[in-house]
Order: structure tokens, then sequence, then C-alpha cells
């Protein structure tokens, strides 16, 4: 299981002097964009949730980065189904407030427990994602499914649909954050230390903008140091989020078979 830790916290890592030519802003901001170089997976988390569709379109939340899988309700739940989704819910709010917002399903819901439920299964089938929106992930079943009818997202993140009514489940992803909306990033020595190397980086690069001395040489130290500690980040974040099952299979599993072939026998260029 992997830790969180807040974001600001990198700023305990910034040699204390440099506060006097930069704010913690700056540094913050510095810091976030090299957070977003690395990997998805170790600055998002998936959620789930469910919307009614009106005149052939949702709006969906500004928060989501990526959507992972869109579903449409295909079947009405039995009360097997409901009893299925029920375990799945947590933190429900009062009922007038989920019945007066556009989203149907404004409770908190385990999304692995969701995924697996009868509920969702049973309900819930994909659609046909059409067009070329970046907020749709490249491995996407709905990419590459059969189904009739489709889907596509634009620019404003909002959801068009042959469709025109019904209730869609969409399966996407967010930026790390806490209850109060700060930033979290996983406890990885080297993520850390490559935030921290990137935003003194950048502030040595503002200074050296403006021709102090000394300055350059310092910005050339730390974009070396950052481009190495880029490199330990990201192999940590793929390594300590590795599906083990899978790679023991590849090792020792059927795979080996294959990697075994010679090469005589493998179409090669």
């Amino acid at each position: 299981m992997t830790n969180y830790i807040p974001f600001r916290s990198i700023l305990g890592r910034i040699p204390k002097p440099l506060f006097k030519e930069s704010t913690e802003s700056d540094f913050l901001s510095w810091a976030l964009d090299a957070l977003r170089r690395l990997p998805p997976i170790a600055r998002t988390e998936s959620k789930v949730q469910i919307f009614e569709i009106k005149n052939n379109k949702v709006s969906l939340p500004k928060e989501i980065k990526s959507i992972n899988l869109v579903t449409y309700m295909v079947t009405e739940p039995d009360e097997e189904c409901c009893n299925s989704l029920a375990c799945c819910v947590e933190n429900p709010e009062p009922e007038e407030t989920w019945y007066n917002t556009d989203s149907i399903c404004r409770y908190t819901i385990n999304y692995k427990l969701f995924l697996d439920s009868l509920y969702y299964n049973t309900c819930y089938s994909p659609l046909k994602f059409v067009g070329n929106s970046a907020y749709v992930v490249s491995n996407s079943p709905n990419r590459n499914c059969n189904c009739q009818e489709t889907y596509t997202v634009d620019k404003n993140k909002c959801l068009h649909t042959s469709y025109c009514d019904g209730f869609i489940c969409v399966d996407y992803n967010v930026e790390l954050k806490d209850d109060d909306g700060n930033f979290l990033i996983p406890d990885y020595q080297n993520v850390i230390s490559f935030l921290t190397k990137y935003a003194t980086m950048k502030h040595w690069e503002e200074r050296a903008s403006g021709k102090e001395e000394g300055a350059f040489t310092l910005y050339q130290k730390y974009q070396q140091e950052a481009e190495s500690q880029y490199k330990a980040a990201r192999g940590e974040i793929l390594l300590k989020n590795a599906d083990v099952d899978a790679l023991s299979e590849v090792v020792k599993g059927g795979f080996n078979k294959l990697i075994k072939v010679p090469e005589r026998y493998i179409y090669a260029r």
C-alpha cells in the first residue's frame, strides 16, 4: 500500500536562503510542473460516478483529468443488484441533496468494490468512443468495443452520447488531494527528490535570466541532477506499481516459452 504525504512538504527540502528570492508559491508551482511530468499513476486516483443524461449530453466534473471507461445502464437493477450497490456506498449524503443535483450518485463509492459488484456488471454496458478527445485514455475499452451506441467528449468536458436520456457510469481519474483540496504525493524518496531538484533548478534558471553572477552555473548543476532524478523517480513509480503476478507469469509462466523461442522462428526486420 502506498503512503501519501502533503505536496507542500517538499518546501522543507528547499534551501532556506532561496526563499529570499522566490516565494513558496513559486516553488510549489515549479514542483507541480515537475509532478505532472511523472507517470499519472503517481499523482492520480480512480473514481466512479453515475450521471443522468439530458438531451444526449452530460456535463462532467471539471476535476476529471482522464476517462477510463463509460458504460450505460441497459437493465433496470433488481433488489439483489441494489443490495450489492449498497455494499459499495460510503458516507451517504442527505437524500434531499442527492435529488437536487444533476449527479445521480453523490454518495462516495468504493471504486474497486463497485466495479466488481453485481449491480455494475449486470446493469451496465460499454459505449463506443468516437472522436479524438485527449480526455479518454488510449487503452480504454470504449475505443475498441463493437457497441452501436456511441459517445464523445468535447474540450469543455461535456460528454455527448447517442442516447437521449438514461444513466451512464463514468470511471475517471482525478489528481490526488486530501479532504481540504490540497495536493498529495506518494512518499517515494526519488519522487520527492526530483520535485525538489526541479523546483530548485527553475529558481536558478530565473535568477540566471537576470544575469546574476554564478546563477547559470548553479542552474546547469541542478538541471543535470533533476534529469538524473527524474529517471530514478519514474523507475521507482513504475516498479512499485508493477503487477507482481503478471511479472511472475512472464518470467516463470507460459510467457517464458515465448521468450525462449529461437530468433530464426520469429519474423524480425
